[in-house]
């Protein structure tokens, strides 16, 4: 899996050189005062159902995932990940040996997670899947200024199915592929996560990124496209999970009714 200095390595953005005043000091990714060289991370998600109370759906969905999401970072913070902690790049050249140090990049890394709303019934309501691929390609180039990873091109959508979900305590969205092509990566480039496992997402697909292999392929379904409506991405088995971290309850929900409680 992706050590923190790896990850801040992908979201570090400072000014080119050529770009910089002659006197002004070098930008320190560990300096507070240039932490605003960071790009932020995460995802655009796509609302495509507008349908009587669905709007709650669509406000508990966006909560949960950015809550959720947040607690799953905790797994950088806890005694699971310590060997990853001493095996860390800026934990060989010394930075890191100070655990403090550690857990405040673990910090600067929750801090810039966002997620990216679209909604407008005028152009996405009904969108199917390549609907939503698309759209995605037309606005990669504004998804690429707004955030770190954009070029693992893929995103969220909300449609009926995962609203109507939401409202009986099921928290799954769609994720979505959208450079995905049939011949070259097999399966159909898109799966149901749950919200609890965005993190494994985006950590699944910068490591497919950094090792230059199929990201496809811990999505790979070998029947019709019509059952992934009913499977569960069960994410990269080959990296840990950080699901048991991301537990949490909205205000509204029964405990009791909501999955894996």
């Amino acid at each position: 899996m992706a050590e923190i200095s790896e990850i801040l390595d992908l979201l570090w953005n400072p000014p080119r050189k050529r770009d910089c005043h002659p006197e002004m000091p070098s930008p320190n990714r560990f300096r507070p005062e240039d932490f605003g060289y960071y790009k932020n991370w995460g995802f655009a998600i796509y609302r495509t159902y507008y349908g009587p109370e669905s709007d709650h759906s669509w406000s508990i969905l966006l909560q949960s995932l950015r809550q959720q999401t947040t607690l799953s970072i905790g797994y950088y913070e806890s005694d699971d990940a310590e060997e990853l902690w001493k095996r860390d790049t800026n934990w060989h050249h010394g930075y890191y040996k100070k655990r403090e140090n550690y857990l405040a990049s673990v910090d600067i890394f929750k801090s810039l997670f966002r997620l990216f709303p679209h909604e407008d019934p005028s152009h996405l309501e009904g969108l199917d899947i390549n609907g939503i691929r698309e759209v995605c390609r037309k606005l990669h180039h504004e998804a690429e200024q707004k955030m770190a990873g954009a070029m693992f091109c893929f995103a969220l959508v909300a449609g009926k199915a995962v609203l109507d979900g939401i409202a009986h305590n099921e928290f799954v969205v769609k994720a979505v592929g959208y450079d995905w092509d049939r011949i070259d990566h097999g399966g159909w480039g898109w799966a149901r996560v749950k919200t609890g496992c965005l993190l494994d997402l985006w950590e699944a697909l910068l490591v497919a990124d950094v090792q230059s292999t199929n990201k496809y392929y811990w999505m790979r379904c070998d029947g019709p496209e019509s059952d992934l409506e009913t499977k569960i991405w069960r994410g990269n088995l080959s990296l840990p999970s950080f699901d048991v971290y991301s537990k949490v309850q909205t205000a509204t929900e029964k405990p009791w009714l909501m999955e894996g409680y």
